[in-house]
Protein backbone atom coordinates (compact mmCIF):
# COMPACT_ATOMS: atom_id res chain seq x y z
CA UNK A 1 0.00 0.00 0.00
CA UNK A 2 1.33 3.56 -0.54
CA UNK A 3 1.86 6.16 1.68
CA UNK A 4 -1.45 8.52 1.45
CA UNK A 5 0.72 11.10 2.47
CA UNK A 6 1.91 11.43 -1.07
CA UNK A 7 -0.36 11.76 -4.43
CA UNK A 8 0.34 8.39 -6.84
CA UNK A 9 -0.13 9.11 -10.52
CA UNK A 10 -0.18 6.07 -13.09
CA UNK A 11 1.52 6.70 -16.13
CA UNK A 12 1.05 4.52 -18.95
CA UNK A 13 4.42 2.66 -19.89
CA UNK A 14 4.39 1.89 -23.40
CA UNK A 15 6.79 -1.53 -24.81
CA UNK A 16 9.23 -0.16 -27.67
CA UNK A 17 8.13 -3.23 -29.95
CA UNK A 18 4.22 -2.67 -29.01
CA UNK A 19 4.84 1.01 -30.53
CA UNK A 20 3.28 -0.22 -34.08
CA UNK A 21 0.38 -1.79 -32.69
CA UNK A 22 -0.78 0.43 -30.23
CA UNK A 23 -0.68 2.96 -33.11
CA UNK A 24 -2.74 0.22 -35.17
CA UNK A 25 -5.45 0.03 -32.83
CA UNK A 26 -6.28 3.06 -30.72
CA UNK A 27 -9.21 4.95 -32.01
CA UNK A 28 -7.49 8.37 -33.06
CA UNK A 29 -3.73 7.58 -33.39
CA UNK A 30 -2.95 11.49 -33.73
CA UNK A 31 -3.80 11.54 -30.17
CA UNK A 32 -0.11 9.84 -29.73
CA UNK A 33 3.40 10.44 -30.67
CA UNK A 34 4.40 8.74 -33.95
CA UNK A 35 7.47 6.93 -32.42
CA UNK A 36 8.15 5.20 -29.08
CA UNK A 37 11.30 7.79 -29.48
CA UNK A 38 8.97 10.53 -29.31
CA UNK A 39 6.27 9.04 -26.45
CA UNK A 40 9.64 8.17 -24.70
CA UNK A 41 11.07 11.43 -24.65
CA UNK A 42 7.32 13.26 -23.54
CA UNK A 43 7.24 10.45 -20.65
CA UNK A 44 10.50 10.94 -19.43
CA UNK A 45 9.76 15.10 -19.27
CA UNK A 46 6.40 14.24 -17.68
CA UNK A 47 8.08 12.10 -15.08
CA UNK A 48 10.38 14.90 -13.97
CA UNK A 49 8.47 17.69 -14.00
CA UNK A 50 5.59 16.11 -12.05
CA UNK A 51 8.20 14.63 -9.69
CA UNK A 52 9.08 17.47 -8.96
CA UNK A 53 5.96 18.96 -7.10
CA UNK A 54 5.94 15.77 -4.86
CA UNK A 55 3.86 13.81 -6.74
CA UNK A 56 4.69 9.82 -6.85
CA UNK A 57 4.73 8.81 -10.98
CA UNK A 58 4.75 4.82 -11.07
CA UNK A 59 5.15 3.36 -14.47
CA UNK A 60 2.50 1.17 -15.27
CA UNK A 61 3.23 -2.04 -17.44
CA UNK A 62 1.30 -1.98 -20.70
CA UNK A 63 0.72 -4.88 -22.82
CA UNK A 64 -1.37 -4.09 -25.56
CA UNK A 65 -2.65 -7.26 -25.86
CA UNK A 66 -3.95 -7.01 -22.81
CA UNK A 67 -5.28 -3.69 -23.54
CA UNK A 68 -7.24 -4.99 -26.16
CA UNK A 69 -9.18 -7.78 -23.77
CA UNK A 70 -9.84 -5.67 -21.23
CA UNK A 71 -11.14 -2.91 -23.34
CA UNK A 72 -13.57 -6.00 -25.28
CA UNK A 73 -14.47 -6.73 -21.69
CA UNK A 74 -15.25 -3.03 -20.88
CA UNK A 75 -16.94 -2.64 -24.28
CA UNK A 76 -14.57 0.37 -24.73
CA UNK A 77 -12.94 1.97 -27.25
CA UNK A 78 -9.65 1.68 -27.27
CA UNK A 79 -8.29 5.59 -27.20
CA UNK A 80 -6.37 7.72 -24.25
CA UNK A 81 -9.45 8.09 -21.88
CA UNK A 82 -9.65 3.91 -21.56
CA UNK A 83 -6.01 3.71 -21.64
CA UNK A 84 -6.18 5.76 -18.65
CA UNK A 85 -8.68 3.64 -17.06
CA UNK A 86 -6.41 0.68 -17.39
CA UNK A 87 -3.54 2.15 -15.64
CA UNK A 88 -5.98 2.99 -12.88
CA UNK A 89 -7.18 -0.39 -12.36
CA UNK A 90 -3.61 -1.62 -12.84
CA UNK A 91 -2.46 0.49 -10.03
CA UNK A 92 -5.40 -0.26 -7.43
CA UNK A 93 -5.01 -4.25 -8.49
CA UNK A 94 -0.95 -3.70 -7.53
CA UNK A 95 -2.13 -1.42 -4.05
CA UNK A 96 -4.42 -4.85 -3.10
CA UNK A 97 -1.85 -7.20 -3.82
Amino acid sequence: MHNDSKKVIGIAWYRKEQWILLRQIIEKPNDIEKTYEEWLYNAMEFKRTMGTSGLIIEEVDIDIPDVITWSKKQNKPINSKSISEYVANKLKEKDTH
